[in-house]
């Protein structure tokens, strides 16, 4: 919904969905997420909340 907002407004920003590495591994490699993911063409951000960084950009 909030990247629909953006384009309405005519902003070119690129929207993320940011995840921790725990759940992008233990969920977000099912067949199913993937294909969700591919689908919506999310963007992921993947985060390592222990050492507080970006480990990861999926566009």
């Amino acid at each position: 919904m909030y990247r629909y907002c953006l384009k309405a407004l005519g902003s070119d920003r690129l929207l993320f969905l940011a995840i921790s590495a725990d759940v992008h591994a233990d969920f977000f490699q099912t067949e199913a997420v993937m294909e969700l993911v591919a689908d919506a063409k999310l963007r992921l951000l993947i985060v390592n909340l222990e050492k507080e960084e970006v480990t990861q950009w999926i566009e």
